[in-house]
């Protein structure tokens, strides 16, 4: 199926650029070519941040699986009855407190942990759907506050337009292109 309105070959798309009205609110194919590449890019640039942060996470769990069991280690080492023999109340003490601070730390390692696997397994398992929807607010920021176009249409200065209804003077409605405003 071929569409004789698009221009497919460079010949069609230069002369559809140089024949185009430089005042219309209306893009070019050849603009839209590039809007379409660059959201790609977009997406491309997204999914490989996002595998980068995913490994970033497994390496950081990794470490805290490691940090815990040093921790654990510590605390066999504390509690063993053959290391409070021998010793002063006030290091006996001070070994008590010992205890406590490592059980704080090796709570907190956990609890980081669980955090860490929570996150990482739900960006492996809704990754997809988390881009979606951060390339959604990325284009709704942008069309709501700033140019009154998506992202990528932004980069190439485009701007998001309607068919308004203007009324003629004789007596029938005359249709033009406006841009669209923020609100």
């Amino acid at each position: 199926m071929n569409n004789q309105t698009i221009p497919t070959s460079v010949g069609a798309l230069l002369t559809e650029e140089v024949t185009i009205d430089p005042l219309s609110h209306l893009p070019s194919f050849l603009e839209l070519t590039f809007v379409d590449v660059a959201r790609n890019s977009g997406r491309k640039v997204l999914s490989s941040a996002w595998s980068a942060l995913t490994t970033w996470l497994d390496s950081v769990l990794v470490g805290l699986q490691r940090r815990e069991r040093l921790l654990e280690a510590q605390l066999v080492q504390l509690r063993s009855a053959r290391f409070l023999q021998r010793r002063t109340v006030e290091r006996r003490a001070r070994l008590i407190v010992g205890v406590y601070i490592l059980h704080v730390k090796r709570l907190r390692a956990r609890i980081l942990r669980g955090v860490c696997q929570l996150c990482n397994q739900s960006m492996q398992t809704f990754g997809p759907e988390m881009m979606a929807l951060i390339m959604f607010c990325i284009d709704y920021t942008c069309m709501h506050t700033m140019g009154g176009s998506t992202a990528c249409e932004l980069v190439y200065g485009l701007k998001r337009s309607k068919i308004a209804v203007v009324p003629n003077i004789s007596g029938g409605d005359q249709f033009s292109v406006s841009e669209l405003s923020k609100s």
